[in-house]
């Protein structure tokens, strides 16, 4: 996964790219679920983010359901919280450019196009 997230973190994709999933989430879930290999993704993130910082805008999606149980993701409220609270901190300290997409999925996907479409006037 690192090796995969720093490409895509750190080759020219062009103007509009959107991932359904960034190197943020990559960090997250390794701090939590293998906090044993955070270190060299962190050191990644951050040479990375000072180049390229300003070439990104983030969407963050809050916890405001409970994940669907499919048999495929980690399930449980609490693994949830501490992932968005994880998330959370890490948007706070590197204070990232971020739109917070809430509400039904209509209004998620609404609030994405008028971002999208405003970013790229």
């Amino acid at each position: 996964i690192n090796e995969l997230t720093a490409w895509r973190w750190g080759e020219d994709r062009g103007k509009n790219c959107v991932y359904s999933r960034s190197i943020i989430d990559s960090i997250i879930y390794t701090k939590i679920l293998f906090p044993e290999d955070i270190k060299p993704l962190v050191e990644e993130w951050e040479r990375l983010f000072v180049t390229h910082k300003d070439h990104y805008n983030f969407f963050y999606i809050p916890i405001e359901f409970e994940l669907e149980k499919d048999g495929v993701r980690f399930e449980g409220v609490g693994l949830q919280r501490r992932i968005d609270t994880e998330m959370r901190g890490f948007i706070k300290k590197y204070q990232l450019s971020i739109t917070t997409l809430t509400g039904s999925v209509t209004e998620r996907t609404d609030t994405f196009i008028r971002t999208y479409k405003k970013l790229n006037k």
